[in-house]
């Protein structure tokens, strides 16, 4: 998750492979913020060794982005179209190297529902689960470190 988020991800962006489209998903319920990385701050205790493996390619700098509040992304998760890359998003912690948490691709089922294809730690596979139930579970899952919202981004051919 760190690499995607700090090397993949912006690396997707900047070359056009990935287009984010959760200002037009949103419809004008997006939040912008941004996240200042500093390896002077962001790389100490634990995270000295991410930061040393990562070398000349950490991101320093200020990074933007546009993300869709959890509850309004909860309440319209059918909106959200097939082959959508969603990305979470924890409430920030100035000195972690992260915020982006987890990454699923939106699908839909055979009965026409919209579900998240992701990686499940408890589950030990990639799953496919209600998007909208998934959503809804968020708060329970992450009382220690709440979650901010989503990103959606939609592959570019």
């Amino acid at each position: 998750r760190l690499i995607l988020n700090n090397v993949l991800f912006p690396a997707a962006k900047k070359k056009k492979m990935l287009v984010d489209i959760t200002r037009s998903i949103a419809k004008g319920g997006t939040q912008d913020d941004s996240k200042m990385l500093l390896k002077k701050s962001n790389c100490r205790g634990r995270w000295k060794p991410f930061c040393k493996r990562m070398g000349q390619y950490f991101p320093e700098g200020k990074h933007s982005f546009t993300y869709w509040p959890l509850k309004p992304a909860t309440r319209r998760a059918e909106d959200i179209p097939a082959g959508t890359m969603i990305f979470f998003l924890h409430t920030p912690r100035r000195a972690l190297p992260y915020q982006v948490y987890h990454v699923g691709v939106v699908a839909k089922d055979v009965l026409g529902r919209t579900t998240l294809i992701h990686a499940s730690k408890n589950a030990g596979k990639v799953v496919e689960v209600n998007l909208k139930k998934y959503l809804e579970n968020i708060p329970k899952r992450h009382v220690k470190w709440p979650v901010l919202g989503v990103m959606l981004f939609a592959p570019v051919d």
